[in-house]
């Protein structure tokens, strides 16, 4: 992994200014171990454990997509690859303060790392216990998480301001339009296949056909959301992130396509 490429990515991202403050990034750097074997929205902070289970900036807006961009769980091959469990840094100190109380150390550049985040209640933090797949009540009950409050975090009947993909309703048609199946669950996926108008993306059985013929149109956004769908070769995502290069000159889309592009994807896994 070039440190110094993908660096320039989060930089370029603008999520927050803060994940490159040289103590969070020497923190990062420890799990930071990974590139390879990912689509191009995903932009690696690190490795949670040894098993697939990665948290990373999911940004569209490299391909001009309008959706802010937040942190998600990454768990690939399984039946909801990507969720959102941040919003904001101090909800991103939260769960980072979970999994390092949850093996019972906390190493002193740890404990300074949250405490610039407002995490310094470290016994209410070592209650959430961040445990795989069963988080969401505990977490929610940190003051980090009382706004802004991410898809992974929601109670039933909420409102959401964010831009994640969670229900089909009388009013889904703006965040259906900017949505890829790897963020929908299959249930939530049947329920938009079955409407009259949902983007053709979304309910086409051949992605990578439909990606495809998308850039030769010359319409690099709707190719990019095609080619984030599970079982794209990266051949076709390659193809489509070099499209993006040569038509977007701004420092995002550079930024991850010159970072996704130098990774040896073909080495690891040959489909998304």
């Amino acid at each position: 992994m070039n440190e110094a490429i993908w660096s320039k990515v989060i930089e370029a991202a603008n999520w927050d200014p803060r994940l490159l403050d040289a103590t969070t990034w020497k923190l990062l750097e420890r799990k930071r171990h990974f590139t390879a074997g990912f689509a191009p929205a995903l932009v690696p902070l690190f490795a949670v454990d040894d098993e697939g289970w990665y948290w990373c900036l999911w940004c569209h807006e490299a391909a001009g997509i309008d959706r802010r961009t937040s942190v998600v769980e990454y768990m690939p091959n399984t039946e909801f690859p990507v969720r959102e469990i941040a919003r904001t840094m101090e909800q991103l100190a939260v769960l980072a303060a979970s999994i390092a109380l949850s093996d019972g150390v906390l190493e002193s550049d740890v404990a300074t790392f949250l405490t610039r985040f407002g995490v310094d209640d470290f016994t209410a933090v070592d209650r959430l216990t961040y445990i795989r797949g069963d988080y969401r009540e505990r977490v929610r009950a940190h003051e980090a998480f009382s706004t802004l409050t991410p898809v992974a975090s929601l109670v039933a009947g909420e409102p959401y301001d964010g831009d994640f993909p969670r229900f089909v309703g009388e009013s889904d048609g703006a965040w259906l339009r900017n949505s890829c199946t790897l963020e929908l669950d299959q249930r939530l996926l049947e329920s938009v296949r079955a409407l009259r108008d949902a983007p053709l993306w979304l309910t086409t059985l051949d992605p990578e056909t439909f990606a495809n013929e998308a850039v030769r149109r010359g319409d690099i956004e709707v190719a990019w959301l095609a080619v984030h769908s599970p079982g794209v070769t990266f051949a076709t995502v390659r193809h489509v992130v070099e499209a993006l290069r040569e038509s977007r000159s701004n420092d995002l889309s550079m930024a991850i396509a010159n970072a996704w592009l130098g990774e040896n994807h073909d080495g690891l896994r040959r489909r998304i």
